[in-house]
């Protein structure tokens, strides 16, 4: 041991007397100070133009070391490269060039002491090198409130990895020749080729596989963003003992003549070992992982994990459908794989590793689509296939023939997109993509799709129709199609795990089993029969939803009488210059921001805010509750009183000149546009939900619908959608100005690398004359 530390002292003074090591470090550190400072200076500046505008502002909407140190680090590690092969290039022939190398060799010294001597020295430059950005690291600690210190030391864990690996690499290179810069080239190269080898020729099974064993991308990246795994660890030390051991056998072999097979041997029998080490510790199942940020950004949130604890631990299959011809077809193509097993679905596979996965390949057409035969005229459909796989650079021979994929499963009904099919414990459902640049589903969609294997019954929200109802099938303006059962909408009902149909009430009895009864707007009035089956099915303890309109109070009023409610009479109008009278926002009450955990009312919540979330209304009437009832009643949407609202009685005309006070017309303390109702009965809860407006859930309005899904959730028992909130980043403010951060940049940007270079100087000055 003692001779590998003489060894080292030996090279690090090689190191330091020479203006190239000199020239890294500087280099080095100036660009790392360049790019840190700058960002520090901007967004301290913004922070405080926007404190003066905002007094009571929070903080940025990201935390800092996500916003911009993350990808800082991001770009230093692209540039690693560049100063690594400048280091290296003479570690070795450096040696053999002087002489020096047969002292050693005469010597009781042994190949693998030099070896390890030589790494040793890098590692100490590299570790140099990094506590500069250990310097700045520090420095935001003090500067940024509730710093991220754990994913910092991840970030400089990674880089540290990465910067020895590519010691390694070029120790060995550095051995193979006599000259620097044919070493340095050859540095370079090999960095090039792993850091891009696992985007070539990614279609072939057997290549993919192993160029992404040997890639270094995507390594330490996963520790920039804060994600340690024994995977990416175990992957850099087998790198770096795989070259140190070639280094090795390279000196050796000219120590001693070796015959040629008996030198492939060596090579090969490291490369195997290191390769089945690789793959041992890189199966899934048994890989490490530990997430280092506050709010653990790279983990499912813990209603996600929650779903995937229902699985018994009984195999999961999914099987990708991908359209040659359809939406989605590049991401479900075998060249990018690796994306959709380590990017998508890894972070379930952490905790439910018994997904296994199998892959269909097809092409086929809408029934009636005659688009592509139009771009291609006069080919076949076999024609325009073997067209597409030379632009797509894909092999056409693995993709099925339609008539062979419709016999093992109909797609009609999901566009012939890219589809996931989702097996366990013989049930099947499907798990949509959707036509956005990132693809793949989210938690809640992920969610949702499990839940559907793992229930016993499934979870039926039933829409009464007959009476000209909002159609949840239906595409018009008015209709609830977008937000239920658009298949090609994310946060749609139907892919959040729910079920919606239409069902007639007239001749027949409300269907025993469903979850939620929704009579959304209708137009006509109930006959004597239908309005006692819904009264039924509310007495009952049935849960419902029953939104309103005004001018049709008559008809709803009715069916909420055995509640003690009733719509008043009239329309809410605030008259303003921006907007038609009868639109407004209205307030969400605390009591209804308590009703999920959409992500404001969650955040209003968790952090103790006010709720600031309102919910547009078009055509709204109020609600009014009589003496005695069972039920706990709360207002869950409001407006308070004021001079420029009130409830307008008869027409409303709102193309023409604003209304005015009038005599009939209403002015209240409080109007009240939707209520919550809630009793104990047959040993359950009942919900009920009551709007005065039926726009809440339109194709139109929906997306400017403040309560999201909330009505729905509390309905279900919160059980459907699956809410996926993450805490805010606590770093997302600073703590100095921007006076104070223009000094910091002019210490560290201007001052520390004078004093560097002085150093650096005087070193090798006084080398020089010794």
């Amino acid at each position: 041991m003692n001779i590998i530390w003489k060894i080292a002292r030996a090279e690090l003074r090689n190191l330091f007397y020479s203006p190239i090591a000199w020239l890294v470090i500087v280099s080095f550190y100036v660009v790392i100070a360049a790019v840190f400072t700058l960002s520090l200076d901007v967004l301290t500046r913004l922070q405080d133009v926007t404190l003066e505008v905002r007094p009571g502002w929070t903080g940025f909407s990201m935390g800092i070391t996500r916003l911009t140190m993350s990808a800082q680090c991001m770009q230093v590690m692209n540039l690693l490269y560049l100063f690594i092969p400048l280091l290296t290039m003479g570690i070795i022939n450096r040696e053999i060039s002087n002489g020096t190398i047969k002292l050693l060799y005469s010597s009781p010294v042994r190949s693998v002491d030099i070896v390890i001597g030589k790494f040793l020295a890098l590692v100490v430059l590299n570790t140099v090198m990094l506590l500069s950005l250990l310097l700045f690291f520090a420095t935001s600690w003090f500067a940024v409130q509730f710093p991220e210190i754990k994913w910092h030391l991840s970030m400089l864990l990674g880089l540290f990895l990465l910067l020895n690996t590519y010691a390694a690499i070029g120790i060995f290179l550095s051995s193979l020749t006599n000259y620097q810069i044919v070493a340095a080239v050859l540095t370079f190269a090999a960095f090039f080729l792993l850091s891009f080898i696992g985007s070539w020729w990614q279609q072939y099974d057997f290549f993919r596989d192993i160029s992404f064993a040997l890639t270094i991308a995507g390594k330490a990246e996963n520790m920039i963003m804060g994600l340690i795994t024994s995977r990416d660890i175990f992957y850099f030390i087998l790198l770096i003992i795989l070259f140190l051991g070639f280094t090795v056998i390279r000196l050796k072999s000219t120590q001693s003549t070796i015959s040629k097979a008996s030198l492939f041997a060596r090579y090969t029998g490291l490369l195997v070992v290191v390769t089945l080490l690789g793959y041992c510790t890189s199966r899934s199942g048994y890989i490490g992982y530990l997430d280092v940020t506050k709010g653990q950004n790279n983990t499912i949130t813990a209603p996600m994990q929650e779903v995937l604890k229902e699985l018994d631990g009984s195999p999961v299959e999914v099987t990708l459908y991908t359209n040659l011809f359809g939406r989605g077809v590049a991401e479900g193509l075998p060249q990018s794989r690796n994306a959709y097993l380590w990017g998508f679905w890894e972070k379930y596979k952490r905790f439910y590793p018994n997904i296994s996965f199998e892959y269909v390949y097809y092409y086929d057409i809408k029934e009636n689509d005659s688009s592509l035969f139009r771009r291609y005229p006069g080919k076949t459909i076999e024609e325009i296939k073997d067209v597409f796989g030379e632009l797509l650079n894909i092999r056409t021979s693995i993709f099925r023939a339609p008539e062979e994929v419709r016999q093992m499963i109909d797609l009609s009904q999901e566009d012939l997109g890219t589809v996931m099919e989702v097996s366990y414990k013989g049930k099947k459902e499907l798990m949509r993509t959707f036509g956005e640049t990132d693809i793949w589903p989210h938690e809640r969609s992920v969610a949702g799709t499990l839940k559907r294997l793992t229930r016993k019954e499934d979870v039926r929200v039933a829409y009464v129709s007959g009476n000209y109802e909002r159609n949840p099938y239906g595409s018009y303006n008015r209709d609830y199609f977008v937000h239920l059962n658009d298949k090609g909408n994310r946060a749609a009902g139907i892919n959040a795990g729910f079920d919606t149909d239409t069902i007639s009430i007239l001749n027949n009895e409300i269907p025993a089993g469903i979850n939620l009864l929704v009579i959304a707007d209708p137009k006509s009035e109930y006959s004597e029969a239908e309005q006692e089956r819904i009264t039924r099915y509310l007495q009952e303890g049935g849960n419902a939803m029953l939104l309103g309109e005004p001018g049709k109070q008559h008809i709803l009023n009715p069916l909420i009488k055995s509640l003690s409610i009733y719509l008043e009479q009239g329309t809410v109008v605030t008259p303003n210059a921006h907007e038609m009278p009868h639109i407004l926002s209205s307030k969400v009450t605390s009591r209804g921001a308590a009703m999920s955990d959409e992500w404001a009312f969650w955040h209003s919540r968790k952090y103790k805010t006010p709720v600031e979330e309102r919910v547009k209304l078009v055509g709204a009437t109020t609600l009014a509750t009589m003496d005695s009832t069972s039920f706990r009643i709360d207002t869950i949407l409001m407006e308070r009183s004021g001079e420029n609202i009130w409830l307008k009685n008869g027409k409303l005309v709102v193309d023409s000149a604003a209304p005015v006070f009038a005599a009939g017309d209403l002015r209240k303390d409080l109007y009240v546009m939707a209520i919550s109702l809630s009793r104990n009965i047959n040993g359950k809860e009942q919900r009920i939900v009551v709007a005065g407006d039926g726009d809440l859930f339109s194709n139109e309005r929906f997306s400017s619908n403040g309560s999201g899904f909330s009505f729905y959730s509390w309905l279900l028992y919160n059980q459907y959608p699956l809410y996926p909130n993450r805490p805010d980043d606590g770093d997302n403010k600073f703590t100095i100005k921007n006076d104070s951060a223009k000094m910091i940049q002019y210490i560290l940007l201007y001052t520390v690398p004078v004093l560097l270079l002085l150093t650096s100087i005087i070193l090798l000055v006084r080398r020089k004359r010794k």
